[in-house]
This record gives C-alpha cells, sequence and structure tokens, in this order.
C-alpha cells in the first residue's frame, strides 16, 4: 500500500500553464507504480487557466474539491464547483479556469496512465473531423456523443414493443442495446463512425440517437443513419430540430460535399420526415441489405448536397418555427 500525509505531497509547475500538480499515483516509483491510471492533484491560482489540450488514448475525470471555475471542452463551456465531476474522452480539447477568489483544486484521474506523449494542442490551422466528439445545443435538445449516457439508459428510455426497430433490427430488449451500443462506440474508436444521442436540457432522458456512418472523408461524405427517436417524442421537434442541427454542423463546420440519409423501404415514417424536410429522393436500391432476421431488405436513399442545402436549411428552419 502506499500513503501519504499532505506535507508530503510533491507538487510541481504544468508545463506551459499555471497548474501546481502532484501526481498521487502513476507510472514511476515515486507515484505508486500503476500502468492502469494515475491520480493528480491540481491547484490553480484566480484568474489562472490550465494548459489547453487533448489526449489521443486517453480519458480523464475531473473532481472538484474546492473553489469556482469554468471548464470548457472543445467549444462546450460550464461553470464547476465544489463536488461537480467532469469527464472527457480522447481527442476532447479540455481548458479549466479559476474563476473565483480561492485556489481552484480538483483532483484528475487519468486511464490509462498518463503520459506526457499523450498531450496535444490543437492548431489553429487544424481543421475539423469528422469524428471529433460533437457537442450542440438546440433550443430544446442536448446532442452529445453518445458516451455521455450508458447503454441502461438508452434501453430505458427508447425500447418498445413493436418498434420498427425491434421487428426490422432486432433490437428488443437491453442485451440488444447493449450490443448496439458496444459496436457503436467500438466504430467510433475505430475511426468509422460517430454516434450521438439525444438528450433533454436537464440531461436526464434519452430523446433518441443517431451516428455519422459509412464515412467517406476523402469524399467528403457521410450517412446519418440508425436514427431512433424516443416514442413519446415521434413527430415533434426532435428529428426537425436535431437534422437541422447536424446538417448545419455537416455542412457548416465540416465543409462536406454530401449527406445520405438510407431508409428501409417498409419504413415509411422515416420516408415521410425526411420528404418532410425537403431532401432529394436519390432512388431504390434492391435487395440492398440482409436484416437480423436474414430478410433480404430494399432501400431507399436520399440526399443533401453542398449545393441543395441553403434550400433545405430554410426550409428546415420554417419548420422548426412552430416550436418556439
Amino acid at each position: 500500500m502506499r500513503h501519504l500525509k499532505g506535507k508530503e505531497l510533491d507538487f510541481r509547475e504544468g508545463i506551459g500553464s499555471a497548474e501546481r500538480i502532484s501526481i498521487l499515483v502513476g507510472r514511476h516509483a515515486q507515484h505508486g507504480l500503476s500502468q492502469t491510471h494515475t491520480v493528480s492533484l491540481i491547484e490553480l491560482d484566480s484568474g489562472t487557466s490550465s494548459d489547453r489540450h487533448f489526449h489521443k488514448e486517453r480519458e480523464e475525470s475531473y473532481y472538484f474539491l474546492d473553489g469556482h471555475g469554468s471548464a470548457t471542452i472543445d467549444n462546450y463551456q460550464i461553470n464547476v464547483e465544489k463536488g461537480d465531476l467532469i469527464h472527457t474522452f480522447p481527442n476532447e480539447e479540455h481548458i479549466f479556469t479559476n474563476t473565483g477568489d480561492t485556489k481552484l483544486k480538483y483532483l484528475v484521474i487519468t486511464a490509462p496512465s498518463w503520459i506526457p506523449a499523450d498531450s496535444f494542442k490543437k492548431t489553429e490551422q487544424q481543421e475539423p473531423s469528422i469524428f471529433d466528439p460533437i457537442h450542440i445545443d438546440t433550443k430544446h435538445v442536448k446532442i452529445r456523443p453518445l458516451q455521455s449516457v450508458t447503454w441502461q439508459k438508452l434501453a430505458e428510455d427508447l425500447l418498445y414493443e413493436n418498434s420498427f426497430h425491434a421487428l426490422f433490427w432486432g433490437v428488443k430488449t437491453p442485451e440488444d442495446m447493449k450490443k448496439r451500443y458496444e459496436d457503436s462506440i467500438s466504430a467510433f474508436n475505430s475511426k468509422k463512425g460517430n454516434p450521438v444521442v439525444f438528450l433533454n436540457l436537464d440531461e436526464t432522458e434519452v430523446l433518441g440517437m443517431t451516428n455519422f456512418m459509412n464515412v467517406e472523408p476523402a469524399n467528403k461524405m457521410i450517412e446519418i443513419g440508425g436514427t431512433w427517436i424516443n416514442k413519446k417524442y415521434q413527430r415533434t421537434y426532435v428529428n426537425t430540430e436535431t437534422k437541422l442541427a447536424l446538417l448545419q454542423y455537416a455542412f457548416e463546420t465540416l465543409k462536406l460535399n454530401r449527406v445520405e440519409f438510407r431508409i428501409d423501404a417498409d419504413n415509411v415514417a422515416s420516408q415521410k420526415a425526411v420528404q418532410r424536410l425537403g431532401f432529394h429522393f436519390d432512388g431504390l436500391m434492391p435487395r440492398r441489405k440482409v436484416n437480423a432476421n436474414n430478410d433480404v431488405r430494399d432501400y431507399v436513399f436520399y440526399s443533401v448536397t453542398d449545393q441543395t442545402w441553403p434550400t433545405v436549411k430554410k426550409l428546415v428552419q420554417d419548420l422548426s418555427e412552430k416550436y418556439k
């Protein structure tokens, strides 16, 4: 075991920042020899900030012990105080600022164990990536990375009997949802998709989810698919607001050329939803996919391109007005 008293804490200055850092557990003998995680105690003086950076392979949890401050994760900023916890995933840029009059103190747990080689800074010239974690707030919905919730929460809020997803995707039980969740996270980690979840404003209910998938970076094209809307929120603001926000992100931030929507030919409700939003019908693809029941399915394709986006944007914005 290892037991440190307060007077034995070895603080050092953060590189390029105002942080005072004491590594309590880490990779080296003086830090308790842990390859699995690092535990650090950090202090920030009033008016100072940590170094803005991200990690490609590590997740971090920040538990705030004292003081008041702000946390900026990518472009999303929140206020923090004693008792708050923040979790960051790989590739999420983060910075913490002491906005109070006393020291801001917090514990950081890093897994796997922290190494300097996995800390990076984004340059101003760096182009946004399709695989960057997505944080978008609309009037009624928060769009967050799928990792923001558990598969148990997805199952609790999204599963219902005789849904299209149950009948044709085979997602009927919590265990089915767990597999879908794990497959989506695996695709994100291997840069084959970017799944997101739709939350209400106080983040207590899952309103739906979708995915950036079938990604073709060289062609600047993605599919937005696997969309699932909470039964209570079908034919409400959720689909309209989230489609508008994600398309705006795709064309105005990521600068994509094309976004596709591939829908089972029997999923009439989803087809009506995209038709209502003005998406272009590209055609029918017979016998396109084998589903979970081993049925061979026809699919219909719809799209929005960078050229049609201004017209579609105006139409969807007008539809969104009725929810104000």
